[in-house]
This record gives structure tokens, sequence and C-alpha cells, in this order.
């Protein structure tokens, strides 16, 4: 296999490029527009091994939260924290560890979406939305585990 055959391989050059030339633009536009593809790429490669529901479900419901969550932090003055957990592993703790990583990415999405609103300049939005997009996913991805979890525990 090549190094460039595998689509993680690809979008962390890309990210790498993009994190580069964030500043050039319209460079930049270009390589968030490769990162998102490679990203949808990647993510539909991983759906294909869940349920049809459970992915709709997890789509959903990550949808719901994070436009909650960014109303919330849009209107909020308060900043957000998050917690670090480590325990041994079973069944229950990986439905634990998916709430966990939803909880955590959550608090992702509240803390880089009161960056991009309160504290960025325009010219840093490349790279506050490369974050935000990246933290969209893990909360999707975490979700789609959890569903997927609690439906064969």
């Amino acid at each position: 296999m090549r190094l460039l055959d595998h689509p993680l391989f690809g979008t962390l050059i890309n990210l790498g490029l993009l994190y580069w030339k964030r500043h050039s633009h319209p460079l930049n536009l270009v390589l968030l527009s490769t990162f998102t593809i490679m990203e949808a790429f990647t993510l539909g490669i991983i759906t294909v091994f869940f349920d049809d529901i459970i992915v709709l479900q997890a789509l959903l419901i990550m949808l719901g939260v994070f436009l909650g969550l960014t109303l919330f932090t849009f209107q909020s003055k308060t900043r957000s924290s998050e917690v670090g957990i480590f325990i041994p592993f079973s069944s229950t703790m990986d439905i634990i560890f998916a709430i966990g990583g939803c909880l955590i990415f959550s608090s992702y999405i509240v803390y880089d979406t009161y960056i991009i609103n309160r504290r960025l300049l325009p010219n840093e939005f490349i790279m506050a939305s490369i974050s935000l997009y990246l933290d969209f996913i893990d909360l999707f991805l975490n979700i789609l585990r959890l569903l997927n979890d609690l439906q064969d525990w």
C-alpha cells in the first residue's frame, strides 16, 4: 500500500498544508475544501459498518446537540470546561466512554464556537472552522458508538 492511498494520510498531509497556508487566500479555501472531502470519504467508510437507522439517529442527535450548543454559546457569558476519566475497559465502560466522548466533544463545540464568536480575527477563521468541523465529526462518531453499544447491550 502506498502512503497516499490511505485517506487518513492524505487528510493529515492536507491538514498540515492547510495550517501552513491558512493565510494564503484562495489556496486556504481550496485546501479546506479538499480536507472536507477527504474527511467525508473517511466518515463514509466508517459509517458503512453501522446499521443505517443508527447512523441516521446519530446524525439527528448530533445535529440537535450541535445546534443547541452553538445557540447556547452565542447567548452565554460563561466559559466551558472538560473532565477526563480513566477507568478499565468493559462493555459498560465502553458506553460510559462514548457518553464521556459526547460530553467532551460537546464541550469542545461550545469552546470553539465561543473562540470563533468572540476572540478570533477573520484571518483565523479557516483553522477555527477545521477545529469546529473535527469536533462535529468526533461528536457524531461518539454518538454513533453510543447508539451501537446501547443496541448491543
